[in-house]
This record gives C-alpha cells, sequence and structure tokens, in this order.
C-alpha cells in the first residue's frame, strides 16, 4: 500500500507516474498488483477510497466469472 514500494518494485527513481490504481505494467504470468493509498492514520492526506473501491470491484467481477 504504498507508492514508494510500487516505484521500487517497477526499478523508477520517482513516484510522480505512478498513479493508486491496477497496474497495467507486470511482468508475464504474475497476479495483478494495484498501488493503494496506506490506510495509515498518518497517510491519511494522501487517503482516496477510490482505488480500495477499484480493487473491490475487480475482486467482485472476477470473482463472478
Amino acid at each position: 500500500t504504498s507508492k514508494k514500494a510500487a516505484s521500487i518494485w517497477l526499478g523508477r527513481d520517482t513516484t510522480r507516474a505512478i498513479t493508486y490504481s491496477r497496474l497495467v505494467e507486470r511482468p508475464v504470468n504474475f497476479p495483478e498488483v494495484f498501488v493503494l493509498p496506506s490506510p495509515s492514520g498518518a497517510a491519511r492526506s494522501y487517503w482516496d477510497i477510490a482505488p480500495w473501491q477499484a480493487l473491490a470491484d475487480w475482486v467482485s467481477n472476477t470473482a463472478a466469472s
């Protein structure tokens, strides 16, 4: 649940180009990856329910298929 962790995993020097969302860019045959804002109170200024809702919708749609 951090853009910093995603930037390290993706080998990026900055987090600016990374959005809170499902990553399209990932290795072949690798599970889906979502970058989500931290639920920590210390990160409340970055909190947004939308990426979490997108994950819930994706899980719900995937489970239904």
